[in-house]
């Protein structure tokens, strides 16, 4: 599994698209997440108080840019010139790769303000699970991306006995792909 952490302050600016991906070619339940994530950016239930400086991509793949990157330019100007100055000095998304999240544990306990399952690694979700209340700040998000063969009311439930609230924050029916809904989980107040 590999991570990507990104970090960013307030703000908006469109996403430069991606050369090496065809429009065409972009994969739906991917491109849904990533419209969750720029869609929930502006939620009243955040307001303009949050503002995350801990973000951790669990999956996806090397050569497709990241989630939270891609939600990051998309609305904050700030992270995009941070992305460009970050480019010219080598610097940039951390990717770390682990099968496990265990070795996030002691340094991230209660610190990740947003957490994202790549829709390419959702059979790892069951694996982290156990995990996510641990890991989220108190004003931490965790996004997932389920299909309705993922039992989202039984995930739900089951998050909620770990003390994690959830809501649906975009749904889309995909041709070839049945329904597919991205939740939000936070902590309960």
């Amino acid at each position: 599994m590999a991570a990507d952490i990104v970090e960013s302050e307030e703000g908006s600016q469109e996403t430069p698209q991606e050369a090496h991906v065809p429009e065409e070619k972009a994969e739906p339940p991917r491109e849904l997440l990533s419209d969750a994530l720029r869609k929930d950016a502006s939620h009243p239930v955040f307001g303009k108080d949050f503002k995350p400086t801990l973000c951790l991509e669990l999956g996806g793949d090397a050569d497709v840019r990241s989630l939270l990157e891609q939600a990051a330019l998309k609305t904050n100007p700030v992270c995009f010139l941070t992305r460009l100055e970050a480019s010219e000095t080598l610097k940039g998304t951390q990717p770390v790769l682990s099968d496990r999240i265990q070795c996030f544990l002691p340094r991230l306990l209660n610190k990740v303000d947003v957490l994202v399952l790549s829709p390419e690694s959702n059979d790892k979700n069951n694996q982290i699970l156990p995990f996510i209340s641990r890991l989220l700040a108190p004003k931490g998000r965790y996004y997932l991306l389920l299909s309705a063969d993922d039992k989202p009311v039984e995930l739900c439930r089951q998050m909620g006995k770990k003390g994690l609230v959830s809501r649906e924050v975009i749904s889309k029916q995909i041709a070839r792909g049945g329904t597919f809904s991205v939740f939000c989980f936070t902590h309960k107040k």
